[in-house]
């Protein structure tokens, strides 16, 4: 028998799955299957996973200050009603002084009343007004309530306390464009007008923000901006405010928002609060004048950067200005 038919029966005789065509096949499959563990895919893997990572990571850091943002309002609102609450309750101690004094039997609960303007108190606000004009559109302007009559209905400042009193308060008291705005008196006349200053500064400075801050509808969906007063003004704004729109805002947001900006880690960079209150307490504050003090702020204004998280300005950029208007002849 030759080898070739030896070959053939012995074929027969293997069974199939011992018989390869293409006995190649093999070590290609596991080529492949190499191919497909090799370093870049592993790699590639990697960075799907960590950029998955990174955005639940944000994701959640987004829900974390959004929530945080929604507790503030919340609390932001129950100060305000508890401030509302402490007002009505000082206004009605002298009115049932005065019914017990003149025998007269004090209205029930359910009677529905107005005070009369002369018993009441005038609460420490400012009026702020939403307002559409050429230039910058839709912005805050504040100015003070219009139910007070004078800086006379003011309470007396802390002694040495610095104060910036505003144009109408000056014209009042009889000062020219070139007085200093800013003065130390212990006087009570004009000297809470540094509240309505004090708002006017910060807004400007904020002004860049205001659309990130109001929409359309009037609500507030930006976030990182609670620390602003541009928002907590916008906090007391009546529901769907169109311009034109006024309302008033407590003047203690003012140091409130004071107190939690200190607790914000930033580093080298200064809020609009932050900066009024490094302006005031600046040796060579005493000799700024309201023209200055407005030139000051539109040049301070256009240095405002916004990252998401409110207006934030350079403090070496905020100082350089600072100095430069401060010693200007």
């Amino acid at each position: 028998m030759e080898d070739g038919d030896r070959k053939s029966i012995f074929r027969s005789l293997m069974p199939s799955k011992f018989i390869s065509s293409n006995p190649k096949k093999a070590p290609n499959d596991a080529d492949d299957k190499s191919k497909s563990t090799t370093p870049m895919d592993a790699y590639s893997r990697r960075r799907q996973q960590v950029k998955r990572a990174q955005m639940n990571h944000r994701h959640k850091k987004e829900n974390y200050v959004f929530a945080l943002e929604e507790e503030v309002k919340r609390l932001r609102q129950l100060v305000a009603q508890h401030q509302s609450l402490g007002d009505i309750q000082s206004e009605k101690q002298p009115l049932r002084e005065t019914l017990v004094a003149h025998e007269i039997a004090a209205p029930r609960p359910n009677v529905e009343h107005t005070p009369s303007a002369g018993l009441v108190s005038v609460p420490d606000f400012v009026q702020i007004s939403l307002l559409a004009g050429p230039g910058p559109g839709q912005h805050l302007e504040p100015s003070m309530p219009s139910s007070i009559q004078g800086p006379s209905t003011f309470p007396f400042p802390p002694p040495g306390k610095v104060h910036i009193v505003p144009t109408s308060a000056l014209a009042d008291l009889g000062y020219g464009s070139n007085e200093a705005l800013v003065s130390r008196t212990r006087t009570g006349e004009g000297a809470s007008d540094v509240n309505l200053e004090a708002f006017d500064f910060v807004m400007r400075l904020e002004q860049s923000c205001f659309a990130h801050v109001h929409t359309q509808d009037g609500s507030l969906e930006a976030p990182g901006h609670a620390l602003s007063l541009q928002s907590a003004s916008m906090a007391y704004a009546p529901p769907h405010c169109a311009p034109g729109t006024s309302w008033n805002v407590p003047v203690g947001e003012m140091q409130r928002l004071l107190d939690l900006s200190a607790m914000l880690p930033l580093t080298g960079e200064l809020t609009p609060i932050q900066a009024w209150s490094h302006l005031m307490s600046h040796a060579g504050s005493s000799r700024l004048t309201r023209e200055t003090l407005l030139k000051m702020t539109m040049r301070l204004s256009q240095e405002v950067r916004c990252y998401g998280f409110g207006a934030v300005i350079e403090e070496k950029v905020f100082r350089t200005v600072l100095d430069i208007f401060l010693h200007m002849d």
